[in-house]
């Protein structure tokens, strides 16, 4: 299994529109209609990657500036294409993007999702606070 990362276009989300809705499904709750991949968002198409292995869409990361913050809004991949270092490299093409400004990078993940709150405390992220049903972690700048 091969893959490449490529920053997300408008054009090319639209074009594989069908293929981002399939891939989302594996998030298990909360789907994106296809408004939510379009809405347009602070420096959203210079924040965001895809994975493609040729034609095939394994893996996307949404991404946008919010609250002098880069926010990461979605990441999925495959389930067959998982634990092949999409995810990671998904989230080092952002962390490289951000290299030369100062600004944290933050999510938000279910409380339930253990196995996303490691991999993210892998990357550098840590827990700022937990929410009802959702932990927000954040990457500082370095």
């Amino acid at each position: 299994m091969r893959f490449n990362i490529h920053p997300m276009s408008k054009e090319m989300l639209q074009n594989n529109i069908g293929q981002f809705l399939e891939v989302d499904r594996v998030i298990g709750r909360d789907f994106w209609a296809i408004d939510n991949f379009l809405i347009e968002l602070p420096r959203k198409w210079q924040l965001s990657f895809v994975a493609f292995d040729d034609d095939l869409l394994v893996g996307f990361l949404v991404a946008s500036e919010k609250n002098a913050s880069i926010h990461i809004h979605r990441l999925a991949v495959r389930r067959e294409w998982q634990s092949k270092g999409i995810g990671e490299a998904l989230v080092r093409g952002l962390i490289e993007c951000m290299r030369h400004e100062r600004l944290p990078i933050t999510l938000k993940v279910d409380t339930l999702n253990s196995r996303a709150v490691s991999f993210y405390a892998r990357l550098g992220f840590s827990v700022v606070q937990k929410e009802n049903d959702r932990i927000e972690m954040k990457r500082l700048s370095q």
